[in-house]
């Protein structure tokens, strides 16, 4: 401290200072009192390094912005405003992934509890006959349901000797009567074809039904893929959107309902 001291009375220090208008009389080598504040540094010769300097009170207030445009640019408002949206987006995709996450944490916990929602939730296969009083290997019918939608492969009946795929889905049009509509169906390997169908519901269920002729069930059979998807198309809009897994085997079953008789 004495070396600082006797650098300040040197004419060194005093040009150093003097750097500061205006503050050259009440600044001070900072000790740590009480309201001072740093001004700048002094010091770097005479075998001295630089020290800060401080004065005594609180800070002036800013000058006036030198022109009326400066004026009038308000950078804080602009910056509290984007910081708000950001803050809010970031808010709304917690709160989504909260809700999500409650979702599917509902959804294990009611797949544990019950085995039949956990086999329409992840996805199962049925193959059975629709009339088991009908002749052996006839209405024959391997079903995927899932998330309350339905696909099916089914045949021959006792009026067709070839089959039906079907689909069912809350989605699909619900017409009064049976009607013809166009469809354009779309699947994993195969080209997406228009084509003509049929559509329908049924009495007390709230979905519908559209239904494909397949004039070969056996040829039907034998292009089943283990892993397949679907999505059915009216005039452009999705009413049906399925896949399945497991289809190999499901498909062995029906070829043997089929080959029964």
């Amino acid at each position: 401290m004495n070396a600082v001291l006797r650098f300040l009375s040197s004419a060194g220090a005093a040009a150093a200072i003097l750097l500061l208008p205006g503050l050259a009389a009440a600044a001070y080598p900072c000790n740590g009192s009480p309201g001072e504040r740093r001004v700048g540094m002094a010091g770097g010769s005479h075998g001295v390094g630089p020290f800060p300097l401080c004065v005594a009170g609180p800070a002036p207030a800013p000058s006036a912005p030198r022109d009326a445009y400066a004026a009038s640019v308000d950078t804080t408002s602009f910056y509290d405003a984007e910081m708000e949206r950001m803050v809010r987006s970031i808010k709304a995709q917690h709160n989504a992934v909260v809700t999500e996450k409650a979702r599917m944490a509902a959804i294990e916990e009611k797949m544990a509890r019950d085995p039949a929602f956990k086999r329409m939730y992840l996805g199962g296969w049925e193959v059975f006959r629709v009339d088991p009083k009908a002749r052996p290997g006839k209405t024959c019918t391997a079903a995927w349901k899932k998330q309350g939608q339905l696909v099916s492969i089914s045949g021959p009946s006792p009026q067709h000797d070839g089959g039906m795929l079907t689909f069912w889905g809350a989605d699909i049009p619900q017409p009064a009567d049976i009607q013809t509509i166009t469809v354009t169906m779309k699947q994993s390997r195969y080209p997406a074809q228009t084509v003509k169908a049929v559509n329908y519901s049924m009495p007390g269920l709230r979905f519908g039904a559209i239904a494909l002729t397949v004039p070969d069930i056996d040829k039907a059979i034998d292009t089943m893929l283990d892993v397949e998807h679907f999505e059915l198309l009216i005039d452009g809009r999705t009413v049906s959107n399925i896949g399945w897994n497991g289809g190999h085997d499901a498909r062995e079953k029906l070829r043997q309902c089929v080959h029964a008789g």
